[in-house]
């Protein structure tokens, strides 16, 4: 950022003061507003994107829409290293691994069984909160 700040800006590197808090601040808020103009050009692209894609009445519109948050994450990347981005498909997949490793597969019978239990067991405590509040407990 401080190089784009310097080409861009004309931020003079050669005349930095290094030990003068003045000078960075002038860096820090050079390379803050380079930082914004990116991310707002990212977010502009990726929403004339999806703009392309509904106006375009696609059925199948998930694999576009896919491709094109990846090109938008790649952008930003190269863009903006420091970012941290995943894509929806790689969250999801760490939530399952994540899952899994702490609780078991859920395609196994037994841990199948014990979700549902799990979940009858929440909805049955709910409704009984539910009642205990209508009823002014």
């Amino acid at each position: 950022m401080i190089l784009r700040a310097a080409a861009v800006q004309g931020l003079d590197v050669s005349k930095a003061r290094f030990f003068d808090r003045h000078w960075w601040i002038k860096v820090r808020l050079l390379t803050d507003h380079f930082e914004r103009d990116l991310l707002a050009q990212a977010y502009l692209m990726h929403h004339a994107s999806q703009c392309a894609l509904l106006a375009s009445g696609q059925e199948k519109a998930g694999d576009i829409w896919e491709a094109m948050e990846a090109l938008a994450n790649r952008m930003i990347r190269m863009t903006m290293p420091w970012l941290n981005l995943e894509t929806k498909a790689d969250k999801r997949r760490q939530i399952v691994e994540n899952w899994k490793k702490i609780y078991g597969d859920p395609s196994d019978p037994k841990m199948a069984a014990k979700i549902r239990a799990t979940a009858m067991a929440l909805i049955r405590d709910a409704n009984i909160a539910i009642t205990k509040a209508e009823r002014g407990w």
